[in-house]
This record gives structure tokens, sequence and C-alpha cells, in this order.
């Protein structure tokens, strides 16, 4: 896999129908779209006042445990957070050489280990979200995508920030029928408020919107529409104006998308040609690299090397090959056998954190061996017996195998 300076060549099922990034490429003529705003040509049904703040609704009675102990953080330190196998009350945050850097403990055994912000400095618990020094700031998220500043989320919401997904309506005394419901994307403050962006789609019974990366550095976020287990299409969103910057139909057989955290890049994982197909959104989504046999699980946080994974294997936690990958010359700086993997980013840097279930997986809430895989190869060893915090908007399971022979794009 080597990242060109050169324009790739298209993509034959790639149908886009606008780019504004590096000067305008033009709208082609779907007639679903209104302009490179991608309005569908009739009114909203949900029309918030421009800059309007929604605040974060809590429900009555919602309450989370709060550590009964802990050790704070040293200022400015980027961490990752892990469960203590000697004690599964203990929350234990670790600098990105491996060193134990901080903890809390809770009253009860930890349960629920979710995503963590890109810096550390927030993680989730269920649906409870803690500060790094032990602070509760939501008790009720309801998913969503961490943006690069670590304290915001891209959220997909119905309008007014009520819960994802089609809504119903009773046509009679026995039919209930889905009605179309408005997907929006927010950027929200979890715990203090929620602001539109834009309408980014409907939901629908059988697919989903999801935001792949979120960025307030670049002030761009990425989303994918997905019907059934395909994606179906990618967008690029300007978050301070909710203006459409990058639009493409992809094929049926593409099943997973991963971006860097800045969204400049994009990689479409695509069963029918068994590979990969990175794409360059600095540049009119050009072609930036192909790779064949295998799929891009993360980007590093600096865009320079990618994790990779081969298909799934049969059964589905069967190891199959994970590799750290440089762009810029295709080489592999380290390679292993694994089962279905959890991933984390190091901010700012290229390691990854990886956290690997044994290849016979039982029912064992810590089992995972948690160590950091450097840019150039290097790995340090962080627990043996574990779980982890993991990142979001990263591929966090193997796909599926795939017999083809095709070539990607």
């Amino acid at each position: 896999m080597m990242v060109r300076g050169s324009r790739g060549v298209g993509v034959p099922r790639r149908r886009p129908f606008c780019a504004v990034r590096q000067g305008l490429v033009g709208c082609a003529a779907v007639a679903t779209l209104a302009g490179c705003n991608g309005g569908s040509g009739t009114p909203p049904q949900w029309s918030p006042a421009p800059g309007a703040l929604l605040n974060w609704a809590t429900d009555s009675g919602q309450s989370a445990p709060l550590p009964i102990t802990q050790k704070a953080l040293p200022a400015g330190v980027a961490v990752f957070w892990t469960v203590d196998a000697a004690d599964p009350r203990r929350l234990i945050a670790s600098d990105w050489q491996g060193h134990a850097v901080g903890w809390m403990e809770f009253a009860a055994s930890i349960r629920g280990l979710g995503e963590q912000s890109p810096d550390g400095s927030g993680v989730e618990i269920g649906n409870t979200l803690y500060s790094s020094d032990g602070r509760l700031i939501a008790s009720n998220l309801s998913g969503g995508t961490w943006a690069d500043d670590s304290r915001h989320l891209c959220e997909v919401l119905g309008p007014n920030a009520a819960p994802a997904g089609q809504q119903s309506v009773q046509v009679s005394a026995n039919t209930i029928v889905g009605v179309a419901s408005p997907a929006w994307l927010y950027v929200s403050l979890p715990g203090h408020n929620r602001r539109p962006i834009t309408q980014v789609g409907d939901f629908s019974d059988h697919g989903n919107i999801s935001v792949v990366s979120c960025s307030l550095t670049s002030d761009e976020a990425i989303v994918t529409t997905s019907s059934f287990v395909s994606i179906t299409q990618i967008s690029e969103y300007r978050l301070s104006t909710g203006k459409l910057l990058y639009s493409a139909e992809v094929g049926s057989s593409v099943f997973g998308v991963v971006a860097t955290h800045d969204g400049t890049l994009i990689a479409e994982d695509d069963s029918a040609c068994g590979g990969t197909v990175i794409h360059d959104l600095a540049h009119a989504g050009r072609v930036a690299a192909r790779l064949q046999g295998t799929y891009v699980k993360a980007f590093s946080w600096d865009g320079t090397s990618a994790l990779t994974n081969g298909p799934m294997g049969n059964p589905s936690f069967a190891p199959t090959a994970v590799s750290v990958r440089t762009l810029s010359s295709g080489a592999t700086v380290w390679s292993a056998a694994l089962p279905p993997t959890d991933v984390n980013l190091e901010p700012a840097g290229s390691a990854f954190l990886l956290g690997v279930p044994p290849v016979s997986p039982g029912h064992e809430p810590l089992s995972k061996s948690v160590f950091v895989v450097g840019g150039h190869g290097a790995v340090t060893q962080v627990a043996v017996r574990s779980a982890m915090a993991v990142a979001s908007g990263v591929e966090q399971v193997s796909v599926g195998e795939t017999s083809s022979t095709g070539n990607c794009g």
C-alpha cells in the first residue's frame, strides 16, 4: 500500500454528487439533490434557528455511582483506560508509554467499559460519562462519535434531539406504519447542550446513519448511510455551517468505512474486491491507495499509518492477520495473527492500543491482553488480563470473509 501524489484512477461505481474542498468540482444533476447544500427540495419538517442550542435533557431520577477514591492524573497527559485485573473496581489510566499515572476506584466491580475521549479526559461506563478526575458528566449517553477536541460529540438524532431511529404512527386499530423520520447531525457538549447542524438524511427500518469522523479542528464531519449490511453513501459536512462538502454513493459490497480523525482520508472496505480503497478528500476524493486481501480497521491519529486486518476467520473468533502499515511506503512494520481486537488511537501520535481476547473466548469479563504498537512497530505490554476503553469511529470487529479475486478500485 502506498499513498501516491498523483491523481488516482476514478472508481467506476462511485458517483460523486459534489465536492468543494479544493475548488468547486461541481454537482451532478441528481433529482434528489437541490444543489450542493444537499437539500431534498422540500421544506424540512424541523428548522431550528441559526445557532440554536438545545439543552441536554436529563431524566428525573437518573443517577450513577461516583468513584470512592482516586489518584489524580498529571496535567496535560493523554491517557487510555483499562480495568485493573487484580481489582476490577479500579479503573487505571496509563500514558502512551504504558505507565500507570492515575486511577479511580468504585464501590463495585466495573462493568460495561465503553469508549473514551481521544485524550482520555472522558471515559464511558455503560451510558454514563465520567471525567478523568472522577466527576459525573452525563448519565444518559445515547451513542455519538467523539470529536478531536476531546470535549464534544457528533451525534445523529431526530429533530429537537429526539432519539435516533425511524418513527411510527398507528393508522388503524391493527396497523402501525413507519414514517419518514429526519436524521440530524448535532455537535454536542455532554451534560450541557446540543447544537443542530443540518439534516443528513432520513432514518429507515433497515439502515443506519453514523458519524465516522468528527473534527472541530478541521470543522468537518464524515457521515455514512447504510442499508442492511452495506454502506450506501459517504458525505462530508462543514460543522460551522452545515454545508455539504462532498458526497458519493458507493457500491453495495462496501460494508465498512473508517476515516482519519480530521476526515482527510477515508477507507472503504469492499467485500467484492476483497480489500480496501483509500480516498483523499483533501483532493476531491481521488484514490490515494488500494489494498488487496486486507481491510483498514483504523488510521493512526497523525495519518502516517493504518491498522489492517484480513478477512474474518471461521469461526468468527479465529485469528486473522493484523498489521500496522506505513502509508507513505506501504511497508508492514508489525504483524500478528489475532482474534477480533479492540482498538484505541494515540492522540497526536502514530501508536495503536490493542485489546486482544483469548483465541477461544469464554465469558470472563477481564480476559484481554492489552498492548501498544508504535508507528515503527515497537510493542509495549500494558496488561495481561484486562478490559480497555476504545476509540469511537473505529471498526471494532473483524469483517466477513470473501473469496473474491477482483481488483479493488
